[in-house]
């Protein structure tokens, strides 16, 4: 296998691993999921994690088109998607291994800025990557108004 190919292989799957892990290191996630007070417009526990996988497959996307960037726009754009990646391991432990969900809230606030960040970057770089990368965004809004509302309704910080 050529070393691009392989680069790129593990530009996708690096992040994939990584936040999956957060996923499983937070613990029970499923069964918190079940007793917590949710908003009407939060989905069911199988889709909430449908959707989240989704999104880790969107974000190794992204990292698969930014690995093989040109140098320089692979420089500038990097440091936002490795904060992408380590913010959404942060998320994970925040809201399901410690119930922070303020604090889980923050960080998505952070994941959002800095996901629109590496969106305008991709936008310039190369138009495809932040195609696929877009409905990452949206969903990094959606799951934000999500544990907003969790926090207001579980209260806790």
């Amino acid at each position: 296998m050529d070393k691009k190919r392989m680069r790129t292989i593990l530009a996708f799957f690096t992040p994939v691993a990584f936040i999956f892990c957060g996923a499983a290191l937070s613990g029970a996630g499923a069964r918190l999921y079940g007793f917590m007070y949710r908003p009407g417009f939060a989905p069911g526990w199988r889709m909430f994690a449908l959707g989240w996988a989704a999104a880790c497959l969107l974000i190794g996307a992204a990292g698969a088109f930014l690995i093989n960037l040109r140098r320089g726009a692979r420089k500038e754009s990097v440091p936002l998607y490795v904060a992408i990646v380590t913010f959404n391991f942060l998320w994970w432990m925040s809201f399901f291994g410690f119930y922070t969900y303020f604090a889980a809230f923050i960080i998505m606030i952070a994941i959002i800025t800095a996901a629109a960040a590496l969106f305008v970057k991709l936008l310039k770089t190369r138009v495809i990557a932040a195609i696929v990368f877009a409905p990452y965004i949206v969903w990094a809004a959606y799951c934000a108004a999500l544990n907003f509302n969790f926090w207001l309704l579980n209260a806790l910080f």
